[in-house]
């Protein structure tokens, strides 16, 4: 019988709306294709893989499909919306992560940011990786997380405490062949750049009460965290490796495809292992994955961990006890 006890924290939902919205502006163009979603099937498999309370969210490209700032706004309501629906009819099973038009609309952002937590109920919000204009901006059209026009979300994010859910989109790479699609390689790395300038930048210690959670194990940023901090400290002489490597440290990480026995080991050699949560990626990742994602988990922490005491603590920790007690803790 399976237990049903995991605080899933990277979660999807696509109602109907959403998939109205990717139709209307040119369909899916990540190459992986929409799948079918609803409620129902959402609580079915939820208690297939032990899933007792989901943290969603709605993954990439999200409303920023709409170049029109007003139409954007709205589409961000109307799901946000919907997710207090959604919320409200499960409140046993669901918690909203609310969503925003492109963050380079920050008076749309600021805007639906005070109405979704006084309003909706939200705990917090999505936020994608970068965010392409048409306008350069300090010469660039693409704009990672720690970008200067960005800072006044930042300080609304930690006024009110929020957990950021930070999720991979298409950057500045494009995929090198129809099968290498954007989520095979290439959204680690979108994830890991951004995850580097929120610390280059000083938002990651200048605004210590958000909760900011990484997608996916966090990209390569376990593998390659010391290297970044040491070459990061040779170009600015104000911060020393040590304090950039404090600051990596500070960021929140999911399993979602990252439970592999060599992510796992990567992952505990680096995070503070408070700080990894459940993600199933329900239901872009399909249910093979998510199934091979998930009995994983639980080969690698409770059959293969070399310390098997502290394997199962390791897997109770990700599985239930780091969520709740974070939730507990900020009254989520």
């Amino acid at each position: 019988m399976t237990v049903i006890n995991k605080i899933d924290t990277h979660h999807h939902i696509i109602p109907d709306i959403y998939r109205a919205m990717i139709n209307e502006t040119g369909g899916d163009k990540s190459g992986w294709g929409i799948p079918q979603w609803n409620e129902e099937y959402d609580l079915q498999i939820m208690d297939r893989w032990g899933i007792k309370k989901g943290i969603f969210s709605v993954s990439a490209p999200g409303v920023c499909i709409y170049t029109d700032k007003m139409k954007a706004r709205k589409a961000a309501r109307a799901i946000n919306e919907y997710q207090k629906t959604l919320s409200d009819k499960y409140p046993d099973r669901f918690v909203s992560l609310g969503s925003l038009p492109s963050l380079l609309n920050v008076e749309g952002c600021l805007t639906e940011i005070d109405y979704a937590v006084n309003h909706l109920g939200v705990i917090g919000f999505t936020v994608f990786t970068s965010y392409a204009s048409e306008t350069p901006f300090n010469g660039r059209t693409v704009q990672y997380l720690g970008a200067d026009i960005f800072e006044p979300i930042w300080k609304k994010f930690n006024d009110y405490k929020l957990f950021i859910f930070v999720h991979p989109c298409p950057g500045e790479a494009k995929p090198i062949s129809d099968i290498m699609v954007s989520c095979a390689a290439d959204f680690t790395f979108e994830t890991t750049r951004t995850a580097l300038h929120l610390v280059s930048s000083g938002y990651k210690t200048k605004y210590p009460d958000i909760i900011i959670s990484l997608a996916h194990a966090g990209g390569t940023l376990p593998m390659i965290h010391d290297r970044a901090a040491l070459c990061m400290a040779m170009v600015d002489k104000n911060t020393t490796a040590e304090q950039y490597e404090a600051a990596f440290k500070t960021f929140y990480f999911d399993t979602a495809l990252s439970s592999s026995k060599s992510s796992l080991k990567a992952l505990f050699a680096f995070a503070d292992p408070t700080h990894v949560f459940y993600g199933s990626d329900i239901p872009w990742a399909g249910e093979s994955i998510t199934d091979s994602n998930t009995k994983s988990l639980q080969k690698v922490l409770l059959d293969e961990w070399e310390d098997k005491e502290e394997g199962k603590k390791l897997y109770d920790m990700v599985c239930y006890k780091n969520a709740a007690a974070l939730f507990e803790s900020r009254g989520w």
